[in-house]
């Protein structure tokens, strides 16, 4: 078993990130890992719900994953299988003291293909959890902003 995990800061509150991460459909739109995505089965982000996810980097992939685990704003958790690999990968929102959001993810895998993951790929496996990270936290920042401008401008 192979485990990745990266984390980012966000200058905006978990329900920002939570509002952006949670529009799955929109996801290619913000997120350079992900070709298409959108729901199978089930109700959106709700536990045994299922999927599709085309991850674009490093390579190419297709999913189908079923959620675990939910918790809105704070945690959600997926597994998915493809030929030769199995994964368990989960994101977190977590409010931090300063009112920034600590938005982690990570991921186990297993299977024949991780007996290949050697340094370079783990190191473009890295690069993937950082572009989506780092942009979903851009996204939820943008959102926020938006929001408090909008405010802002109410009588």
């Amino acid at each position: 078993m192979k485990h990745f995990e990266y984390e980012a800061i966000a200058r905006c509150k978990p329900q920002h990130v939570w509002q952006v991460f949670s529009d799955m459909d929109r996801w290619s739109e913000w997120n350079p890992v992900v070709g298409k995505s959108h729901w199978l089965t089930g109700a959106p982000w709700k536990p045994g719900s299922t999927f599709f996810m085309e991850i674009l980097q490093p390579k190419k992939i297709i999913f189908r994953p079923m959620i675990q685990e939910i918790l809105i704003p704070i945690r959600v958790s997926w597994t998915g299988k493809a030929p030769g690999f199995a994964g368990t990968h989960g994101h977190e929102f977590i409010l931090m003291p300063d009112g920034t959001t600590r938005v982690r993810t990570w991921e186990d895998v297993s299977g024949f293909l991780t007996l290949f993951i050697g340094k370079r790929m783990h190191r473009q496996m890295m690069d993937m959890y950082a572009a989506w990270i780092n942009a979903l936290c851009r996204e939820g920042e943008k959102l926020a902003a938006a929001q408090l401008a909008k405010a802002s401008q109410l009588p």
